[in-house]
């Protein structure tokens, strides 16, 4: 029973640390394409352009550090208050685009680093729904119920049970590792949204 409940627990700690990884490069990697489009719409020679697109990039990186992490935490994924100004991101990058390259030699890079965007916000989206399969976590407590029962009986015939107390410590260790992990964008341990907030302050430089 022991062995059992440790395998289970090694093996939905390696799921739920994954995705919490995963999440967390999502969001750096909305972070970075930000900012590379915040770079690139300082080439342009119509600053009121330029202008527009770092201050529609700032509201989006803002938004999502402080509108979109309940939503994600509870899967409500089919419209985040970001989404709004994602699109309004893409149709200033689009207006640029339609001006062609002549006027706008950054146009095709601008356009590339729009479509990363894209992108990470898509990738940040599935990661929401990408938790323990709740079977995995039902035979994980099932295991652990299990376990402890056998624990307790063996406990009662023991003088000095130290190392079953010790066993029984840090198989509850490692299940609440499981559940603070459970969620990637929520409980004690979740995905860190500052590199978000750092590059909106980064990107509102540019819209002033």
């Amino acid at each position: 029973t022991g062995t059992t409940l440790a395998f289970l627990i090694g093996f939905a700690v390696t799921i739920t640390w994954g995705t919490m990884s995963a999440a967390q490069d999502s969001i750096e990697k909305v972070a970075a394409s930000a900012q590379q489009i915040s770079w690139l719409s300082e080439n342009l020679q119509d600053t009121a352009d330029s202008r527009v697109i770092n201050q529609d990039l700032s509201r989006y990186l803002t938004t999502i550090a402080n509108e979109d992490r309940p939503k994600l935490a509870s899967e409500d994924i089919v419209q985040l208050p970001s989404f709004d100004y994602l699109d309004k991101v893409e149709q200033d990058v689009h207006r640029i685009g339609v001006k062609g390259a002549r006027v706008n030699p950054e146009t095709s890079p601008l356009l590339t680093a729009a479509a990363a965007l894209t992108g990470a916000q898509a990738d940040l989206n599935a990661l929401a729904r990408r938790q323990l399969p709740p079977v995995v976590l039902w035979l994980l407590l099932f295991t652990a119920a299990l376990s402890a029962a056998v624990m307790g009986i063996v406990a009662a015939k023991v003088r000095r049970p130290y190392l079953i107390i010790g066993w029984a410590m840090v198989a509850a260790i490692g299940i609440s590792v499981v559940l603070s992990l459970y969620n990637p964008f929520a409980g004690t341990v979740s995905v860190d949204f500052q590199p978000l907030v750092d590059a909106a302050s980064r990107v509102q430089v540019n819209a002033r």
